[in-house]
């Protein structure tokens, strides 16, 4: 019989018990009605589902498989297409970890997924054989991270979600330093010393060199893609393109890799092997020595047309040496047999001599350091921005500045107070560093002012700017590191703004009070004391207490003079030292690290004979005199009242160019952490102990806290050395 509204079962039976109303009542079902299709897919999923989790458990681990227990990921540092690579921790070692998601957001295709999963593989296939100091260590990798804990941006520290269950990831060391790319950019005013172009150039042909004798052919060599360590060694990153040559070239086709840099059998879909990478290295070594882009008016379009039909390469600059010109066109020669292999253009760049400079010149020398390179002539070079320089070990270096400042260099003055005279709220544990965040361009407009009072030498505003004080700020590492830098391209932007009024002055503008003379100017990166950072006044006392050491001071300030040193300053300016513990971390500091970056230390003192620890001023200063990165030693924020008797002490023990650029006189109360007004002394009678100072051994002069740009202007003005203008340059 036929039952109307046939229910179905959950049984594979065809009839049961229907109990309801308390009457027992047989039900049939007709098979006719019952999808048993269905029911099988329904089954076979789930015995599907039970198989693979089976085969999962007693699957054998990859020998490059991670543990993701051990694995700690932080915050995004980088984006891609079906990508994200974070920055984490995986068993106590920093580590970079890429995330690839197989478009389980179902933007993907099964297709595509299926060739990303297996590019994954690629990847991780020849990542995690290779071992070179010139190739970022290969950690490990998971397939399929459905338990990895990814930080949900804007939440608490807590908050975690998970990717994809077919997303997977690989993990590396850490490289900190950035791309070749960015540190290209930010050089490509200075240039490069003719050295660091060599070593970066080494770096890469060696690191191409071993994964061709590997049999892996990169297929994306460009500078973005190439990362530099803090000691500025370079390691080429990202093989997701990259595979085993094929023994027959015509297995090797395809459009792989970035237009600017492809070689033309690649743009012109022409079977190709390694000498690929040759071409590519070939447009970076050109990069890397001019630090700019090729073709860069060129649209996508016209340069694949060009490079494949009229041979077009970049230009070489003519002061290029021919030796490394000769390298370059020998590695972007459009026939691949002509190119060298990896291996030779390693000894050609070995054999190029560096020891008589080549370096690009700048685009406006002027803006270049004129006391650290010799004239282009007599083979010098610019600073290299990463704290080398071709001429940073000989020993006049701060006296061939001053001999071009006509014997007697001017400082500048205080900016914290000049901020908040400007209207700034310093307030904060950051102090004039708090800046940096809100208020970058009354930065810049103090650094102009001082320049045009008269300055030769600017000091950034990263005196009281560590990486702990940010990221106590809840800033992360990557983005205290950038601030870090941001004070001194800030600096650097102020010169170039300052050599373009020069430029472009009138006499009208020297009637108003504006000194626009084009003459050596520097930049110096400020390094403030543990004491500053503490922000409690300390750096006026200079008791850190007992527990303090030189190991944990040298901790403390390491990165921060790692990454001040690599933004393109000048010199480095350790100011304010208030002990000797912190001068001797230094000193070792500098050394450890080989620091080529020159640097001055200047103490700072209550009594007008010992430091404002009750350390020897004489034992201080010949800490700094023993030290061969500084080139002078002298004191800051000291009343001026004092200064004469302490530059006495100094002359005792120093060979070395003597620096003093004192406070206004007036007290500062640690308790209530504000300048006692009232108590100092006046523009005039600041600046009529200038000249006392410099008989007695002072060869810069400035000014701190409390001194004005109008302080400034009068030093410049007294100083017997500008009675006379230096030569336009």
């Amino acid at each position: 019989m036929e039952v109307e509204g046939i229910q179905r079962s959950r049984s594979l039976g065809s009839k049961g018990k229907d109990v309801g109303g308390g009457v027992d009542k047989e039900v049939f079902f007709r098979a006719d009605k019952i999808d048993f299709k269905s029911w099988d897919i329904q089954l076979e999923k789930h015995l599907s589902r039970g198989w693979e989790r089976e085969r999962e458990a007693n699957a054998k681990m990859e020998e490059w498989e991670i543990d993701l227990g051990k694995l700690d990921i932080r915050h995004v540092i980088a984006h891609g297409t079906y990508g994200t690579v974070y920055r984490g921790a995986y068993d106590g070692q920093d580590v970079a970890v890429k995330i690839l998601d197989w478009g389980e957001d179902c933007i993907a295709t099964a297709a595509e997924t299926a060739a990303l999963r297996a590019s994954f593989q690629q990847e991780v296939a020849v990542w995690h054989k290779l071992d070179h100091p010139n190739i970022p260590k290969f950690v490990g990798a998971s397939m399929g991270t459905s338990n990895l804990k990814i930080p949900v941006k804007n939440a608490s520290n807590d908050s975690h979600n998970s990717p994809p269950s077919r997303a997977c990831c690989v993990v590396v060391e850490y490289v900190p330093g950035g791309t070749l790319k960015n540190f290209l950019i930010r050089n490509r005013r200075k240039k490069l010393a003719f050295k660091v172009v060599i070593q970066l150039a080494l770096d890469l042909s060696k690191g191409l060199s071993y994964l061709h004798t590997k049999k892996i052919v990169h297929r994306d060599v460009k500078t973005e893609n190439m990362l530099l360590d803090t000691h500025r060694t370079l390691k080429i990153a990202d093989f997701g393109v990259a595979r085993v040559e094929a023994q027959n070239p015509r297995d090797m086709t395809g459009e792989t890799g970035t237009l600017g840099y492809m070689a033309p059998e690649v743009l012109d879909g022409k079977p190709y092997n390694r000498k690929c990478d040759v071409y590519s290295f070939g447009i970076c070594l050109w990069e890397i020595y001019c630090c700019d882009m090729p073709y860069p008016n060129l649209s996508f379009a016209d340069v694949s047309s060009a490079v494949v039909r009229q041979n077009l390469r970049p230009e070489i600059p003519r002061c290029c040496p021919s030796t490394l010109a000769s390298v370059m066109r020998k590695c972007w020669d459009a026939s691949p047999d002509k190119r060298p292999e990896m291996e030779e253009v390693v000894k050609l760049l070995y054999a190029i001599d560096t020891s008589k400079g080549g370096g690009m010149i700048p685009e406006d020398q002027s803006t270049g350091c004129f006391c650290f390179g010799t004239p282009r002539e007599s083979g010098g070079s610019v600073d290299d921005g990463m704290g080398s320089s071709s001429s940073a070990k000989t020993p006049s270096l701060m006296r061939d500045f001053l001999r071009q400042a006509g014997g007697i260099a001017v400082v500048d003055g205080g900016l914290a107070t000049e901020l908040e005279r400007h209207g700034a709220d310093l307030n904060d544990p950051l102090w004039s560093a708090k800046c940096l965040l809100t208020s970058p361009h009354l930065i810049r407009t103090l650094h102009i002012e001082y320049l045009e009072a008269g300055a030769d030498i600017i000091i950034t505003a990263s005196y009281q700017a560590t990486i702990q004080g940010f990221e106590a700020k809840g800033y992360s590492t990557e983005e205290s590191e950038a601030l870090l830098r941001k004070s001194v391209e800030i600096a650097r932007e102020a010169r170039d703004v300052y050599y373009d009024r020069c430029t472009q002055c009138s006499s009208a503008d020297s009637a108003n009070g504006r000194i626009l003379k084009r003459r050596p100017i520097l930049v110096a990166a400020s390094v403030g004391s543990y004491g500053a950072y503490l922000a409690d006044g300390s750096e006026y006392s200079g008791d850190y207490g007992e527990a303090m050491t030189l190991g944990r001071l040298k901790d403390f300030h390491r990165r921060r003079v790692q990454v001040l040193a690599a933004s393109g300053p000048d010199l480095l300016a350790f100011e304010t030292v208030p002990n000797k513990l912190e001068a001797q971390a230094y000193a070792e500091l500098l050394e450890e690290e080989n620091m080529q970056l020159p640097a001055w230390f200047s103490f700072n003192s209550k009594d007008g004979i010992n430091v404002v620890s009750g350390d020897s001023l004489l034992e201080c200063a010949s800490v700094a005199e023993s030290c061969k990165k500084v080139v002078a030693v002298g004191i800051n924020c000291t009343p001026p009242r004092f200064i004469h008797g302490l530059l006495t002490l100094i002359t005792q023990v120093a060979t070395k160019p003597i620096i003093v650029y004192p406070n206004s006189g007036e007290s500062y109360d640690a308790d209530r952490m504000m300048w006692v007004q009232n108590t100092g002394v006046s523009d005039e009678d600041f600046v009529s102990y200038v000249n006392k100072w410099c008989e007695v051994g002072a060869s810069l002069v400035g000014g701190c806290c409390r001194t004005t740009p109008n302080t400034i202007r009068a030093i410049y003005r007294t100083l017997p050395n500008r009675s006379t203008s230096p030569p336009d340059l």
